[in-house]
């Protein structure tokens, strides 16, 4: 939190924060059967050395970016203090406290060193001087209190979610949201209201795209058709996602149709 912005009670707050945790672990659990698992460790609140206003952009409605480092330092420091190691977590989380000002949030950091200094003297009181370094990258995210739990596991899925590379698999991050203002055309995204990296908030589950990607839908459950461009009919039954994977084998979740090695059509229901 900011030195001039503290919750007024920060237990609340910091359940509120663990609430919105518990949801992100259902909905991974859930979206992969399992085969995703998000486990979450919270520190305490730690004081960051400047203004809100020295961290936000207001016209971005976000964090500054050249603050970015700042607050991962002092909030990694914060939690080495608090008795926790670094080179245990795949995933930082800044949760920076805004008193519910709105802010878009930042994900896909990757980082192993956490350093910085405000340029004060050795012996000054207000100095702050930080090096710290993990053994291993840890990706990072940066986010605010009252952000809806749907915005959390979006920026969480730009960080660790396994998704395609440019040749159609891979583990790269799910670096991109699919939303209709980052279209020349907006009315063209037509999955943004059924994809997690797009409209968040709604709690849709991620694209068929993204789920065969990931690897969480079973081989039997993916069908897929490369369409030679003739007149082809035929019938598939579509079931929807459910808890379970469906056993039935003459269903599947998934429809693939592949027009050519840069075009695919993903069916879902």
């Amino acid at each position: 939190m900011a030195n001039d912005r503290a919750p007024a009670n920060a237990a609340t707050t910091r359940t509120a924060v663990n609430t919105a945790w518990n949801q992100v672990q259902a909905y991974y659990n859930q979206a992969s059967y399992g085969q995703t698992q998000v486990a979450v460790d919270m520190t305490t609140f730690a004081t960051l050395d400047g203004a809100f206003t020295d961290f936000f952009d207001a016209a971005k409605e976000n964090y500054r970016k050249n603050q970015l480092d700042r607050i991962a330092a002092i909030g990694a420091k914060a939690a080495v203090d608090q008795g926790f190691s670094l080179n245990n977590y795949q995933v930082i989380a800044y949760i920076v406290f805004t008193n519910g000002t709105f802010v878009r949030a930042w994900g896909g950091g990757s980082q192993s060193t956490f350093a910085y200094d405000n340029g004060k003297p050795v012996g000054d009181p207000n100095r702050v001087s930080i090096n710290l370094t993990a053994s291993q990258p840890i990706n990072t995210l940066f986010i605010n209190e009252s952000a809806n739990w749907g915005r959390y596991a979006h920026e969480f899925g730009h960080n660790v979610v396994s998704a395609p590379t440019s040749s159609g698999s891979g583990t790269a991050t799910l670096g991109e949201d699919v939303y209709g203002s980052d279209l020349v055309d907006p009315s063209a995204a037509t999955a943004q209201s059924f994809e997690l990296m797009g409209d968040h908030d709604t709690h849709p589950l991620f694209s068929g795209y993204h789920l065969d990607k990931l690897g969480y839908y079973q081989a039997a459950n993916v069908r897929t058709l490369s369409w030679d461009r003739n007149p082809h009919s035929e019938t598939i039954d579509i079931v929807a996602h459910g808890l379970t994977q469906d056993a039935d084998p003459n269903r599947v979740h998934l429809v693939k149709v592949r027009v050519s090695d840069a075009l695919t059509y993903y069916i879902q229901v």
